[in-house]
């Protein structure tokens, strides 16, 4: 074969190797509004890529066998791009409407399947029908050296498919145009590479061929144009007024707006966690976690310097400076946009008090020397469940070290009271035991089977935990004293819970096994 031609297939196969690794990546990203940004998605989406890829290995290499043909090849490239864009139209329209049916073990395999395994498998048949091509005139000697060529391209190309996806094609441009500009590069390939290919080795006039294969590519024009005009024509469907929406570093963020109780609300939602809100017509904190942690100051007195571990809209930030005049507070968020966000819909302050780092909690506090009176942690992954590395032994050991002598740690934790152990409370409430045994421990409601916001504080000094009297809670109607709602954590300090370790903290389990 003459060198143009093969540098040609060589980049084609690069080409498509990026392509698989677009796909991936942004796959993660589609399926993490509705099933969370967890383990099981990003296992998911492996899994069904290299069971795709491995099908069209095997499958390409006897189609190759049988039909050894530039024109067939290229033709099964501008068909992965056309079921590339498909699975953004298909992701638009039936994923809003099982977000809470399907669990998050179960929906990414299914729902990952029938959007991604055709166009990684029609791509997975791109490898092995090139080393055919190549092989027919270039030697059965030579077969190791051109796989090993062919592979290595297509690595090459993955390679950068990965760091073009996460660096600029999502960030910059967002899932839906990452898709859809994969899916036409894909159209394009095919048909362009087709018309290169039979022009270059029958020598004829590219007329010819697009006259003699004129009805495939009007057909792949109009699919394509078809489903752009579908894709760009859906509608977000959500119940509520939306005023913002687009996918963050880390998750897809939407803002909007509804009722409750009554009362005109401001909500910010990140994948499938609801995580922050504010009247529109009070001041008040809506949510009861947040009312609990504005009560810092009946444990620790004149708080100077506080960090917040989990910014969202910055509602609890934004209280604290509105109550006390003093405190400086630096807030570790690791999405990039939140804070801006924040200051446009949620009344933010731009204030010298409130610092704003864009960084994952446990490196900020790996890297910052000085001291606080008080830290507060509201970071959620998949479903309202922690973080691992914000819920080990030794990130606790980290905060103690950040603590001044009676500094205070205030945990807002979602999940079951009454778990059988070895359960998620229990092995977290072991955990922070471990590192602070000066400890108290509040569930929001009376009804300990329901899971609900559980609050913890931890004071790294001696002196007791203690809340004024007179400190209430509102719960949908049913005021509760703060001395009401403690648990007793004894029942969780047993040889059955686990201590979360940075070697093991298999959270993502113990959430499935507590809500089967």
């Amino acid at each position: 074969m003459e060198r143009p031609l093969r540098v040609l297939l060589y980049v084609t196969v690069a080409i498509t190797g990026a392509a698989v690794l677009v796909i991936e990546v942004a796959a993660v990203r589609i399926l993490s509004p509705y099933f969370g940004a967890s383990l099981y998605v990003f296992s998911s989406v492996l899994t069904i890529i290299l069971a795709a890829l491995s099908l069209g290995y095997y499958v390409g290499g006897r189609i190759a066998d049988r039909f050894p043909t530039f024109e067939r090849l290229y033709a099964l490239i501008a068909v992965s791009g056309i079921t590339t864009l498909l699975a953004e139209f298909l992701a638009l329209t039936i994923l809003p409407g099982v977000e809470g049916i399907f669990s998050i073990l179960t929906g990414p395999l299914i729902f990952g399947s029938i959007l991604f395994f055709a166009p990684g498998f029609l791509l997975g048949i791109v490898s092995p029908y090139i080393i055919k091509l190549i092989s027919r005139t270039g030697g059965v000697d030579a077969i190791g050296t051109l796989s090993g060529t062919v592979f290595f391209y297509g690595t090459m190309g993955s390679i950068v498919g990965s760091l073009l996806s996460g660096f600029v094609l999502i960030p910059v441009f967002g899932v839906r145009m990452s898709m859809v500009s994969t899916g036409i590069a894909l159209v394009l390939l095919g048909i362009i590479g087709a018309l290169v290919f039979h022009t270059l080795i029958t020598r004829t006039s590219p007329y010819v061929y697009i006259a003699r294969y004129s009805s495939f590519v009007l057909s792949v024009v109009i699919m394509t144009t078809l489903l752009l005009v579908l894709i760009f024509n859906s509608k977000f469907p959500f119940p509520h007024k939306v005023l913002y929406r687009a996918d963050g570093t880390y998750g897809h963020i939407l803002v909007y707006e509804t009722e409750l109780l009554g009362h005109p609300l401001r909500a910010l939602k990140r994948d499938t966690n609801n995580e922050s809100a504010v009247y529109l017509d009070s001041y008040d904190l809506p949510f009861e976690y947040t009312q609990f942690f504005m009560l810092y100051p009946t444990v620790v007195k004149n708080v100077e310097r506080a960090l917040m571990i989990g910014g969202g809209a910055y509602t609890v930030p934004r209280s604290m400076l509105a109550r006390d005049e003093l405190v400086t507070i630096d807030v570790a968020e690791v999405e990039p946009t939140l804070f801006e966000i924040a200051q446009t819909y949620f009344d933010v302050p731009d204030s010298a008090q409130l610092v704003n780092h864009v960084i994952d909690g446990r490196v900020f506090l790996n890297q910052d020397a000085r001291p606080y009176d008080l830290i507060l942690m509201d970071a959620f992954g998949t479903d309202l469940t922690l973080p691992a590395h914000l819920a080990t032994r030794e990130f606790f050991q980290l905060v103690r070290r950040k603590l001044n002598d009676e500094g205070v740690f205030m945990v807002n934790y979602v999940g079951n009271l009454n778990a059988e152990a070895p359960s998620l409370t229990g092995s977290l409430v072991k955990t922070l035991y471990s590192v602070f045994p000066n400890i108290k421990m509040y569930g929001i409601y009376r009804n300990t089977d329901r899971r609900q916001n559980i609050l913890f504080v931890a004071r790294k000094g001696n002196s007791p935990i203690n809340f004024e009297p007179n400190s209430l809670l509102s719960v949908t109607g049913d005021t509760l004293r703060v001395s009401n709602m403690e648990v007793d954590i004894a029942k969780y300090l047993n040889g059955d819970e686990l201590v979360f370790t940075d070697d093991r903290a298999p959270i993502e389990y113990l959430m499935l096994a507590q809500y089967k």
